[in-house]
């Protein structure tokens, strides 16, 4: 993150509260904020190619704090910033700023067809399940799966809610327009990504399962080096810049997740699994990311994630997930080379305890094994990781 954005970053969090100061109907909270604290020994593989555990230096450290700021102006507009504080540093590219509106049809007209909410700036882009929860406070396990599709970007995001109500199932509409690249706040690219997402649920409480179906397309990313000609739609955390052709990122994911409920627990799939009620959750997910185009070839990521998680009791839990990522490549010319885009099988296999300290603090212990291939950049890698961490939200 440059000076000039951090300085912006800082204004904007002043500009919040002096508005809040001058204007009595605006209120300001911090909710969404987080941080996770303790001990984590990444094993032998802190540096190997293609894990999310750059972080993580086998010592004490705080390897997740996001401070959040929320001003509601009215009912129906709220302003958000976010940025991230990890191991006491501002920096990154997961800060978000944005504006949301809900019911803007609604606004402009008598009766509205459906209720539409509009979300414009700088957000987390609505793709797949995973996205929700991929941090250690949210997520059911310190680590998150082996891919860890996630994405970042400045756009214009509409969603809908129950557009068919004779269904015996609620079903959610989610689209944006996005820049498409990894350059926070600048964009060279006549062509502009989108995202779709489908999700349902279930109405009958009997029944707790529900689904998403989500799609990106970067479209074509320019000729260009640096950071413009990068996806903002990250897998595993792997630079994608291929610079000197024009190529595109198109992925899909199907999740399901069922919850296990007791009694009389209500169910909330829109909370993450590790805050949800239900006595156990488990979920599924399956996807595609390809780059390339035909003339230059094309590398496929096809993924696979089961989790779950069970409440021992209203303190103590235990969870598992195992994942994978099976990379080919499908080389047409030299911007797919062996050593920038290793195929093989990457899979990760992560076991927890916890016990829930409070409403929402948590203290979570995990045992991680990440089994990497044999490639041209590192050899075959069986790495062990284990975390204890204190994690707290508001």
């Amino acid at each position: 993150m440059s000076k000039v954005t951090i300085t912006l970053c800082l204004m904007a969090v002043v500009g919040l509260f002096a508005g809040q100061v001058l204007a009595g109907d605006v209120s300001i909270d911090l909710k969404g904020s987080r941080m996770a604290a303790g001990y984590v020994d990444p094993g032998a593989g802190g540096a190997v190619t293609k894990t999310d555990n750059a972080n993580y230096v086998g010592s004490f450290n705080v390897p997740d704090a996001k401070l959040r700021a929320n001003a509601k102006f009215d009912e129906t507009t709220t302003a958000v910033m976010r940025i991230s504080l990890n191991n006491g540093t501002v920096g990154g590219t997961t800060e978000l700023l944005f504006v949301k509106v809900n019911d803007v049809l609604g606004k402009i007209m008598e009766k509205a067809p459906l209720p539409l909410t509009a979300t414009v700036g700088r957000m987390k882009v609505n793709f797949g399940e995973e996205t929700w929860a991929n941090n250690s406070i949210d997520g059911v396990l310190v680590t998150t799966s082996i891919f860890n599709v996630n994405s970042y970007d400045e756009g214009l995001q509409l969603d809908t809610t129950d557009l068919v109500k004779s269904l015996p199932l609620i079903l959610n509409a989610s689209f944006a327009l996005l820049n498409g690249n990894a350059a926070a706040g600048a964009d060279t690219n006549q062509a502009k990504a989108y995202n779709l997402k489908v999700s349902g649920q279930m109405r009958d409480q009997k029944l707790p399962l529900s689904f998403s179906l989500s799609y990106y397309s970067s479209d074509e990313l320019l000729v260009l080096a640096g950071a413009n000609n990068e996806s903002a739609l990250s897998v595993m955390g792997m630079a994608d810049n291929y610079g000197g052709s024009t190529w595109n990122r198109k992925a899909f994911e199907l999740d399901v997740r069922y919850d296990l409920l007791e009694g009389d627990d209500k169910w909330t799939p829109t909370k993450a699994p590790f805050l949800s009620d239900s006595k156990a959750v488990v979920r599924l997910a399956y996807g595609n990311v390809t780059d390339g185009e035909a003339t230059v070839g094309k590398v496929t990521n096809g993924y696979v994630m089961l989790e779950g998680i069970y409440n021992i009791n209203d303190k103590w839990y235990a969870a598992l997930r195992y994942s994978y990522n099976d990379a080919g490549a499908d080389r047409a010319s030299t911007m797919f080379t062996a050593a920038t885009d290793p195929t093989g099988k990457w899979t990760r296999t992560s076991v927890g305890v916890g016990t829930r300290l409070s409403g929402n603090t948590a203290l979570k212990a995990e045992y991680t094994m990440n089994a990497e291939p044999d490639t041209t950049l590192n050899p075959e890698i069986d790495n062990d990781q284990v975390a204890l961490l204190i994690t707290t939200s508001w």
